[in-house]
């Protein structure tokens, strides 16, 4: 009726739980009611909900989707989708949260909003369950029960040939009822459909599973040791050799091969986790964007952090002349203050194809107890200074010690880098925490519209060196067993070798360098490079889209060119891709 045009809507939405308009008319503007932050549903032909008593209105879910084309559809609050859009962006799928019309879908995915549906003759429906009184009810609709248990448990996918990613969830639920189980990893189900219907049901909150990693993983936490020996300087005291036998000792970090696969794909896991989920819910190929340029299966950086006077006046030299026997950039991390710079190591670097970047000024690990101003003063200046002395561009940060958090990141980002590299996929011991930290994935990050994160995503020569007590040709296979992990899983291998006497004081290590160097750049299906052609690639790609019939566009809507166009390369995923052990 015309008069509803002039009620206080935001009144009524301060009154709702989950605020949602049902417009049977079609009067009210759908998009101005999503922008406003209410659910604006259409209602369709009064239909019997089966099984259950009253008649119920349904969501206009009646066409089946019958072609590929056809995008996702995300119903639920925008907010609460964040990391579920991430996801979706990740891999490039076409999708629209709370569209006015939900015809015509490959999927609907709900969360914490429970229209009610029909059991048959309806699009694919997804739904990721929440602790909340509303969906408790919407599944007894469907005889269907749900116990909400926390566990810790550690869960393995596979795709296609790779080899699998193990990961973590902390809580999942426990249907029963009419259901089949359509995924199940260590006999614990994933993800099950209501029988006889196109309701397909999460047994995990991954909405609330991936806000809490980010949480934990993106914010370092430095103890009150580590500031108090910080603020003493006992780095500068106890010579490294005998420090790093006093850290091996009191850490007992477990430096394996197990740890490392059972760590490295902990965000991994969950975003193909929810992939895998729709993929079959859908009971359709999805098209996904590759990672990489057409021809490339996985990409990697060769990245050295110069910490030490020897490192830069003879380690550099060293490690480079093996490198241009094989045409390698590599890139070479240092800090502005910590010894004398000498221009022309630093220019010819660069006039040879490297990448200089910054490393701060003095490695001394203070950088994370620094104010936002002060951190930012040290960015900036390392920068300029280190673009100056190379007569280049410094377009990357790596943190000494590999701190990070969200102040430092702003601060990087407001620098002016292109990206960042201090987080690691997972490191056993971190000395700033006194603990394990990584953020579990072997894929470069989008912090923002303006920074990249590449992650460290094999374990630094120092930590296997000082903490695990591996010789260097131990270091080189380790290293090698992961590289294949990261090469079966499209990733991105991002390594950090330390030009220092410590490594290439040891005998062979120059010749096992090599021998890893010709692996890398002997394969031709790795695009081996330097880390801001890969942060370049990533923002790129980050503003390619594929429309929902495969087709690609930029995001704001103009078509790419030829070029770009014969680069990018799109993969198509099918139920029987994803193995779940």
């Amino acid at each position: 009726m015309p008069e509803f045009r002039d009620l206080d809507f935001e009144l009524v939405k301060s009154k709702m739980r989950n605020p949602i308009i049902t417009d049977s008319k079609n009067m009210l503007d759908a998009k101005e009611f999503n922008d406003e932050g209410f659910l604006y549903i259409n209602i369709g032909k009064r239909v019997q909900l089966q099984g259950s008593g009253p008649e119920v209105a349904d969501v206009n879910l009646s066409e089946k989707n019958e072609e590929l084309g056809y995008s996702v559809a995300l119903v639920g609050d925008k907010v609460n989708f964040s990391h579920i859009i991430g996801i979706m962006k990740f891999f490039k799928i076409p999708f629209e949260v709370n569209p006015s019309d939900l015809k015509r879908r490959k999927l609907i995915i709900f969360y914490r909003q429970y229209p009610h549906v029909l059991k048959k003759d309806l699009n694919p429906v997804l739904y990721i369950p929440s602790q909340t009184k509303e969906f408790r009810v919407f599944i007894t609709r469907f005889n269907v029960r749900a116990q909400y248990v926390r566990q810790w448990a550690r869960l393995k996918l596979g795709l296609r040939n790779s080899l699998p990613m193990i990961f973590h969830i902390s809580s999942l639920y426990r249907f029963s009822g009419p259901i089949e189980v359509l995924a199940a990893s260590t006999s614990m189900p994933l993800l099950i459909r209501v029988l006889r219907t196109n309701v397909n049901l999460l047994c995990v909150d991954l909405i609330e599973e991936i806000s809490k990693f980010f949480n934990e993983r993106l914010n370092l936490k430095p103890t009150t040791f580590f500031k108090f020996c910080s603020h003493l300087r006992l780095s500068s005291i106890f010579p490294r050799g005998l420090g790093n036998k006093i850290l091996r000792q009191v850490t007992h970090a477990s430096i394996s091969l197990d740890n490392y696969i059972s760590h490295m794909n902990l965000l991994d896991g969950l975003r193909y986790l929810f992939l895998a989920a729709m993929v079959i819910s859908a009971q359709v190929p999805f098209r996904t964007l590759g990672f990489w340029k057409k021809g490339s299966r996985y990409a990697a950086t060769i990245t050295h952090d110069v910490d030490t006077k020897y490192g830069f006046n003879v380690g550099i030299g060293l490690l480079r002349d093996i490198e241009r026997k094989y045409g390698v950039r590599s890139a070479w991390n240092i800090p502005v203050g910590h010894y004398l710079l000498k221009r022309e190591v630093i220019r010819t670097l660069v006039s040879e194809g490297c990448e200089v970047g910054s490393h701060g000024t003095r490695h001394n690990g203070q950088l994370i107890l620094l104010d936002e101003d002060e951190l930012l003063k040290i960015l900036r200046n390392s920068r300029l200074l280190l673009g100056q002395m190379g007569r280049c561009k410094v377009k990357g940060f790596r943190s000494p010690l590999l701190q990070h958090s969200n102040i430092i990141l702003e601060a990087v980002k407001k620098a002016g880098y292109l990206y960042d590299s201090s987080l690691p996929a997972w490191e056993a011991y971190c000395r700033t925490s006194e603990g394990s930290h990584g953020i579990g994935t072997v894929y470069p990050l989008n912090i923002s519209e303006d920074l990249v994160e590449l992650p460290a995503t094999l374990p630094q020569d120092h930590q296997l060196m000082y903490l695990g007590g591996l010789s260097p040709k131990e270091i080189f296979k380790l290293w090698k067993i992961l590289k294949d992990h990261i090469k079966s899983l499209h990733g991105f291998c991002n390594i950090i070798i330390h030009p220092d006497k410590d490594l290439l004081g040891h005998e062979d290590v120059v010749s096992y360098y090599e021998e890893f160097v010709e692996e890398f750049a002997g394969d031709p299906h790795c695009w081996l490079t330097t880390p801001s052609e890969v942060a370049e690639w990533w923002a790129l790609r980050s503003e390619i889209e594929v429309t929902p019939k495969g087709k690609c566009v930029l995001s704001s809507g103009e078509e790419i060119n030829n070029e770009l166009e014969e680069a990018v390369d799109l993969i198509e995923y099918k139920p029987s891709d994803f193995v779940f052990k």
